[in-house]
């Protein structure tokens, strides 16, 4: 057989020749099934797409969100924290607590306990001078600062098994005006 007779004949797995051993299609399927298969996995890519460029964009990783309030006295409350997060990754939580002409007394935090369960808390700054707990509450109580800001941040990574979302409250009792804050944090994949 000369060169080039083979694709004159037909054979030997060219494009139009009888031979369909380069067939990607399974022999004997309908050619609908063949489109729907098709069509399931351009929608199966596309979604995997979805998932890397909002991966890249930064949107899959933590979010961070501000809730502030106001009591008696001017009592001033704004918190920090982490409105959506995934596991294992660090979360920020900062309260900063104002009051015009300073504190002449203990400032209490008290935050739920259920909220701080759902993360590996690592440090609080500055450490409490103490520590104590009401039902589900955790209530840390620091010495008057000077000046008239007073700020704690929590060194947290949100738990391995966590999943959806968890709901806090802090309160702050300060000269005998309080103030409090509510706040969701939503655990992404």
């Amino acid at each position: 057989m000369a060169v080039g007779e083979e694709e004159a004949q037909g054979g030997g797995g060219a494009p139009g020749g009888r031979d369909r051993s380069w067939a990607t299609v399974t022999p004997g399927l309908p050619p609908a099934s063949c489109r729907g298969a098709l069509w399931s996995r351009r929608v199966l890519q596309a979604v995997l797409l979805l998932i890397v460029v909002a991966g890249l964009a930064g949107l899959l990783g933590v979010r961070t969100g501000e809730v502030a309030a106001e009591g008696p006295g001017g009592l001033a409350v704004r918190l920090e924290y982490g409105r959506a997060t995934r596991p294992g990754l660090a979360t920020p939580w900062t309260l900063t607590v104002t009051r015009p002409g300073g504190f002449d007394g203990p400032i209490e935090v008290a935050t739920s306990a259920s909220y701080l369960r759902a993360f590996d808390v690592n440090t609080v700054s500055p450490q409490p001078d103490g520590e104590t707990s009401r039902g589900d509450t955790v209530v840390w109580t620091f010495a008057p600062p000077p000046g008239d800001t007073f700020e704690v941040a929590l060194d947290v990574a949100l738990e391995a098994g966590v999943q959806w979302r968890r709901r806090g409250t802090t309160t702050v009792t300060a000269g005998g005006a309080e103030a409090g804050v509510r706040y969701t944090t939503w655990v992404l994949p």
